[in-house]
């Protein structure tokens, strides 16, 4: 560029602007009092955790039905028979062209996540191309904890609440960009905790039964994709 010449335009842009109506999910879990004097807090505890997983089974239903949706590129695993399955298939190379897929938009996305179905992250951890590059030699191997945070630079996020259709799809994404959950405080004074983090909590005598308590949570949220090219999908693993 010479001295005084214009600068290019670059082509990158934000993602579209999104609108998106939040909705309440929410769920009652009666309590007796003969459960509260028989477990005591426990009661509660077991009430709370009840609401709680419904309502994450909710969110990240539609969370990932919505990431889905938006799906621009896609890739079908040709490694071996195309499953996780087969004696010859490579997770850990499906991943890493996935990933590179995403980087090379040069949008500067940098894919940190990798979510799947709690079958297809079985599936992952027990292959022996995948355990022959884990550490053996500590208290924390495969083999004894069944578990796998990172591989190929990717957090490994395993779910039972992705939509059927796709239940044997991985999705590879920038966590940072791809999108995120629009919440809405509503202002209930009886409520505490905060839809930005968690789910909020209300307790109180039920007035349609004898000798009960009522135990609600509720989270007024919606998810929004701004960012779809962040966003790459394995296909073919289905067995």
């Amino acid at each position: 560029m010479t001295a005084g010449a214009e600068y290019p335009r670059s082509s990158a842009a934000p993602g579209p602007a999104a609108l998106a109506a939040v909705t309440k999910w929410g769920q009652d879990v009666p309590v007796t009092d003969e459960h509260i004097s028989r477990y005591g807090r426990r009661a509660v505890d077991i009430a709370l955790l009840k609401i709680a997983n419904y309502i994450i089974r909710q969110v990240d239903g539609i969370a990932m039905t919505a990431i889905n949706a938006s799906v621009t590129t896609n890739t079908t695993t040709n490694i071996g028979t195309g499953t996780w399955t087969a004696t010859d298939a490579d997770p850990l190379l499906d991943l890493m062209l996935a990933a590179a897929a995403i980087r090379a938009q040069d949008q500067g996305y940098d894919p940190d996540v990798a979510v799947m179905s709690d079958i297809n992250y079985a599936r992952l951890v027990a292959n022996q191309k995948i355990v022959a590059g884990l550490q053996r030699e500590s208290d924390t191997s495969i083999t004894r904890s069944g578990n796998v945070l990172t591989i190929a630079g990717l957090r490994i996020l395993p779910t039972n609440n992705l939509p059927g259709t796709v239940n044997d799809n991985v999705f590879v994404l920038d966590s940072a960009l791809l999108g995120g959950l629009a919440y809405e405080r509503i202002p209930s004074p009886e409520y505490t905790g905060d839809p930005a983090s968690g789910v909020e909590s209300w307790s109180r005598r039920d007035p349609s039964a004898n000798d009960s308590w009522l135990v609600r949570g509720r989270r007024p949220i919606v998810p929004v994709v701004q960012e779809p090219f962040a966003l790459y999908r394995i296909t073919g693993l289905a067995a």
